[in-house]
């Protein structure tokens, strides 16, 4: 009895939670297509804006988040992320044109497993070591050094060191950019909270389209006394799952900071808690979480040629196409 009370209570507190997050969507949308829109401050007073000086105040916000990181062009990093019983340790090198990624997972009871894709502008080359010590190798052409985000997973522990150096690691577009293009999300300044004792704005990504399977809510934290880096970023989701409504969500926090270099704050520990729910009565809550921390960084330093080369082991199964594609060709879960 009391788990179906407890069951029937988190439906309720979800669907409020829910109910809420579409009002304040519709009000959002509402003051876009008006023209207008309420904006708190910090201290609780609000105000009523224009949406035009909004729009101007966060462009200069996104072009402020923007210079983070644009001073690196070469680097060096490894970052150790504990999952629980699991260790997994990365290292990256990079100079703007080329970049290798290496990842070892340690798991308890288990041969570890790791891989290896060096991106060179021209090629990419991958390497896979599984835990029962079978190896896998690819190699293809590729239009780019960026073409590395499809092969690797930078650990969602990391999250936040790898955003301000994913612009040089891999040619994406700094995070502020991706945001001022609303191409994706829509967002908006809610004004500002304190997160680990700094003062940080507070924007809220509204999902630009209609999904009616889910409800998702993203928050994001930037922080100006960091070089406008991210302290903290949340994504919560409400969905139907086998006939039953389904919650998750994701945060990322920095709980340390570095300044390494001029125009890079870096975060140097970041945790990361994900949580699930199903309003099935019999189903209890889970929960996972990581700590990384960078144990070594340096940035702008001469790469040496070697660290961008690798020899395929004899052993290794070979592939012409990337590995999680000739392996799984159906996807991983397929």
């Amino acid at each position: 009895m009391a788990d179906r009370w407890r069951a029937l209570l988190l439906a309720a507190v979800i669907g409020g939670a829910t109910l809420a997050y579409m009002i304040a969507v519709g009000c959002v949308r509402a003051g876009v297509d008006e023209g207008a829109a309420t904006e708190p401050g910090g201290s609780g007073a609000g105000g009523t804006v224009s949406d035009e000086s909004e729009q101007l105040d966060l462009d200069a916000l996104f072009e402020r988040m923007d210079e983070n990181g644009a001073t690196v062009h070469s680097g060096h990093v490894v970052v150790h992320t504990q999952e629980g019983p699991i260790s997994i340790e990365q290292e990256a090198w990079f100079d703007g044109s080329r970049v290798r990624v290496d990842k070892r997972t340690v798991s308890p009871g288990s041969t570890e497993e790791t891989s290896t894709v060096i991106a060179d502008g021209q090629r990419v080359t991958e390497i896979e070591t599984d835990s029962s010590g079978d190896t896998y190798a690819s190699a293809w052409d590729a239009d780019g050094p960026w073409q590395v985000t499809a092969e690797v997973d930078l650990s969602v522990g990391g999250l936040l060191i790898w955003w301000p150096l994913q612009p040089v690691m891999l040619h994406m577009p700094p995070r502020g950019s991706i945001l001022a293009s609303r191409r994706v999300w829509l967002p908006r300044l809610l004004g500002e909270d304190e997160v680990k004792g700094l003062r940080c704005l507070r924007l809220v990504l509204l999902p630009l389209g209609k999904d009616a399977t889910a409800v998702r809510h993203e928050s994001m934290w930037v922080a100006p006394d960091r070089g406008y880096a991210v302290a903290r970023f949340e994504r919560h989701t409400v969905c139907p799952g086998a006939g039953d409504w389904y919650a998750y969500g994701e945060i990322w926090g920095v709980q340390e900071w570095m300044h390494p270099i001029e125009g890079l704050w870096l975060p140097r520990v970041a945790t990361w808690r994900r949580y699930e729910q199903s309003l099935e009565p019999e189903a209890e809550p889970r929960e996972f979480t990581s700590r990384s921390e960078v144990i070594a960084a340096e940035f702008n330093v001469e790469i040496p040629d070697e660290a961008f080369s690798v020899e395929i082991p004899e052993k290794a199964q070979r592939h012409s196409t990337p590995l999680h594609r000739a392996r799984y060709p159906l996807g991983r879960g397929g």
